[in-house]
């Protein structure tokens, strides 16, 4: 792994000064982040090898891939250690950082990212066809809900934004598998929670009168963990509720982490077999977060695992009906 800070000096390999380094991102979030420390200390002068402002682009390279390309975003100087803390977020979290205003009709998400990264100046990449046509229409909404919004609405596949370099990607999430991870061989540990706080297996809709008007539920998590009831009220009878009320139901949460030996290739959207008797983790799973960590000369992974592909979907703007 190398290093390099790219200031209005030029750009310059800084992996000598780096203490460790934690490359993170999350299938939420349309960027991902970076922290380093580099050594410096207010009373060795002769750490004083490298300046790093914040504004600057770091860059993190393995094997000649890029694995990062991003702007310092938090710097951290104290007088009480011997380094200097650093956060970086990729370009993704100028998709957070800018709003737009847009009436959209009859343009498939794919077109919509053209549009609104052309207008803001991002580049882009590889970018998921559809092919079906959306109307939508944006008021003030930052540009990374509105494209997840005109994929939410698009179809039921399910999708994901990321940087690669400078460009932006939206890609198909859990089509991309990487390397299995099985015990005794590149998998360390793992960790399964399961919890019921958020379960939801019944949903009773009422209309504007409080007469009950229809019930959605999850017959097999009602008799094997009793009912967990969800209340939603509709103000106009011909509405249709259906799947804003299926969404409401919860099935039982599980968390899984685990730590295996240091592999560039696991990232959030892609899955992987995994085989682990133990704790019975044995077959498909999905990457929602990830985590590289290198520090004293180790590389290693965290990943958060899930049964289910999951999507950040949103549903910013409205269609114009309203």
């Amino acid at each position: 792994m190398r290093m390099f800070l790219r200031s209005k000096e030029g750009e310059r390999e800084i992996t000598g000064v780096v203490t460790s380094v934690t490359l993170r991102g999350e299938y939420r979030s349309c960027c991902r982040s970076l922290d380093f420390g580099i050594v410096h200390s207010s009373a060795d002068k002769r750490t004083w090898v490298v300046e790093i402002h914040v504004g600057d682009q770091i860059r993190m390279i393995e094997k000649d891939k890029v694995l990062f390309h991003g702007v310092v975003w938090t710097k951290n100087k104290r007088t009480d250690g011997n380094e200097i803390d650093f956060t970086c977020n990729d370009f993704g979290i100028y998709l957070k950082k800018n709003k737009g205003s847009y009436v959209f009709s009859k343009m498939t998400p794919e077109a919509i990212v053209k549009k609104v990264c052309g207008d803001f100046g991002i580049q882009t990449g590889k970018i998921a066809s559809t092919g079906k046509a959306i109307k939508r229409n944006f008021l003030g909404v930052n540009l990374y809900d509105i494209i997840m919004t005109a994929y939410t609405v698009a179809n039921d596949k399910k999708y994901f934004c990321e940087f690669q370099g400078e460009k932006l990607m939206v890609l198909e999430k859990g089509v991309e598998e990487c390397t299995p991870l099985e015990s005794g061989i590149n998998l360390l540990t793992a960790n399964v929670s399961e919890t019921l706080n958020a379960m939801i297996n019944r949903v009773r809709v009422y209309n504007k009168e409080d007469k009950l008007i229809r019930e959605f539920q999850n017959e097999e998590d009602s008799k094997k963990y009793g009912y967990m009831t969800e209340i939603m009220r509709v103000t106009d009878n011909k509405e249709d509720f259906t799947q804003k009320a299926k969404k409401l139901l919860h099935r039982l949460d599980r968390k899984i982490t685990v730590t295996n030996l240091g592999d560039v290739t696991y990232k959030t959207g892609r899955k992987v077999r995994v085989k682990e008797p133990y704790t019975g983790l044995v077959g498909i799973f999905y990457i929602d977060e990830d985590s590289h960590n290198w520090k004293n000369g180790i590389y290693t992974n965290r990943l958060v695992l899930n049964f289910e592909n999951m999507m950040d979907e949103k549903e910013s703007g409205n269609d114009g009906k309203k």
